[in-house]
């Protein structure tokens, strides 16, 4: 389950109390569900989408080519499968 936090806290979750999370306003992360539904209930966090795993965080300004190296960036590589390379015989 992917949350966003709404405020800080620290939360001990009530399956293990040997260990304490502290989570800071604005943080959108992958918790475990239960721990999202008890953060959720408490109004420290939301439920969101999953994000999309592209790689647009390379291609910040949108001109299609990576910031720092200047190659051209492939959208949605990760989703795509290549076929393995043939070995010669």
């Amino acid at each position: 389950m992917w949350v966003k936090l709404l405020r800080d806290r620290d939360f001990t979750p009530p399956d293990n109390r040997r260990i304490t999370v502290a989570y800071k306003e604005g943080m959108q992360l992958p918790i475990k569900r239960a721990w999202g539904e008890l953060l959720i209930a408490d109004g420290d966090a939301e439920e969101i989408d999953t994000p999309n795993r592209t790689d647009d965080a390379r291609d910040a300004d949108g001109d299609g080519h990576d910031d720092k190296t200047g190659r051209f960036v492939e959208k949605n590589t990760a989703a795509r499968r290549r076929a393995p390379e043939e070995t010669k015989g």
